[in-house]
């Protein structure tokens, strides 16, 4: 019988502290590593999950994630088995994207988070890797305001076939509904959560344009920016961008145009992001 999951029990070395979150086969937990001395947020698959997805696929997000090496990726200090449980003990951070207010009020904060959300994309488009399931939850942010990319339960190495749908309905490219995903797919998935950010609002399929809410987009969002993020949600995946690596390489040319339109010298992203918007006054977020 497995150990009862609760504040204050034990399990290996760390001690529960309070419960995070819930899903169907998995709690995430703050806990105490009694050995290294850190506070941790602590993923425990359940027995039930594990018997119904099978061990090797409750041990592949271990295995992706701890593949990545990336300041936009979420680390995983640790994973095993502990009693019933697969635990997979991971850095924590304070907010997700849909509970980081600062984010839906400045677009210039939205912005910073999006290029940050793109490079640890990209790092792991450039190692093979699929994440299938970005969305507002599975981006956090740490208490410098960077993005991590987190939960990989749904990522694939590229080369690997599929014909299960995956990813969260809402964000999922048109494609994965038929069990197709690409780069490109999760290309679509950040810009599907670029758009909600900025405009406030989730689009619906078929995506054509305008828009809703979008002269609220294209009021908040600097102009180079706006075709990067349409770009990134076009219904047809070869109207995309390939992968989050040409993504991201458009949010730069991005970011030295708006350098040059404001005579600034070409530096990093955040400073030219912070420079850009310097004075404007942020829009209230619509109810």
């Amino acid at each position: 019988m497995s150990k009862p999951l609760r504040r204050r029990a034990r399990l290996g070395k760390y001690v529960l502290d309070k419960r995070l979150g819930e899903g169907a086969y998995a709690q995430v937990w703050r806990a105490r590593d009694t050995v290294e001395g850190h506070v941790v947020a602590l993923k425990l698959v359940m027995p039930e999950g594990i018997d119904d997805m099978g061990a090797d696929r409750v041990v592949r997000e271990a295995r992706v994630a701890s593949a990545l090496d990336h300041p936009n990726v979420l680390p995983v200090l640790n994973a095993d088995w502990i009693d019933d449980y697969f635990a997979l003990a991971t850095r924590l951070c304070r907010h997700s994207l849909d509970e980081h207010q600062a984010a839906r009020r400045s677009p210039r904060v939205a912005l910073q988070i999006l290029t940050d959300v793109a490079a640890g994309l990209a790092h792991a488009h450039e190692r093979g890797v699929l994440h299938r399931d970005i969305k507002p939850e599975n981006i956090l942010v740490d208490d410098d305001g960077a993005a991590l990319l987190s939960d990989f339960g749904f990522a694939r190495w590229h080369e690997e076939k599929t014909l299960t749908q995956c990813g969260t309905l809402g964000y999922m490219a048109p494609e994965q509904a038929y069990g197709k995903a690409t780069p490109a797919s999760d290309v679509f998935s950040w810009g599907l959560v670029a758009y909600e950010l900025l405009a406030g609002a989730l689009p619906s399929w078929p995506f054509e344009w305008p828009l809703v809410r979008s002269e609220r987009f294209r009021k908040r969002v600097p102009a180079p920016y706006r075709p990067v993020i349409r770009t990134a949600i076009a219904f047809n995946p070869g109207g995309r961008y390939p992968d989050a690596g040409a993504l991201l390489e458009a949010l730069e040319e991005a970011a030295r145009t708006v350098s040059e339109s404001t005579g600034s010298e070409l530096r990093p992203a955040r400073e030219i992001l912070a420079e850009a918007f310097a004075g404007i006054t942020v829009l209230k977020p619509a109810p």
